[in-house]
């Protein structure tokens, strides 16, 4: 059975691009660019990965996160954002400790394998 992952990022070419990457490494794969959907969907049903932008208009991405990792406690969360390491929202994110890894944009899709390779994909 192959691992579900739900990619959600505001930007249709960024979770597009993701989105195939995952697909091509045998995933069944859910892109939302809403993140009002994006959390929905994470709430509501089950997936082994879930990618978060961090900065998506209308959500605070470390609400996001820790609601999800509540939520969804065994769910992998990849945070992939454009901020770089020291920004307030990463530091953040990274001392309350509610995802599995990050992935800073811009990133090359040898990084990414690399990320999917710890995760266990």
């Amino acid at each position: 059975m192959s691992k579900r992952v739900l990619i959600c990022d505001d930007e249709p070419d960024i979770a597009e691009l993701i989105g195939r990457y995952f697909e091509a490494v045998g995933c069944d794969v859910v892109v939302e660019t809403d993140p009002v959907a994006g959390f929905r969907r994470a709430a509501e049903e089950e997936f082994y990965l879930i990618t978060v932008d961090m900065m998506m208009p209308g959500m605070n991405g470390n609400l996001a996160i820790n609601s999800i990792s509540m939520l969804r406690p065994e769910a992998r969360i990849l945070v992939i954002t454009g901020l770089d390491e020291g920004h307030e929202m990463v530091k953040a994110a990274r001392e309350e400790g509610h995802f599995t890894d990050i992935l800073y944009k811009p990133f090359t899709m040898a990084d990414l394998s690399g990320k999917l390779h710890k995760l266990g994909l």
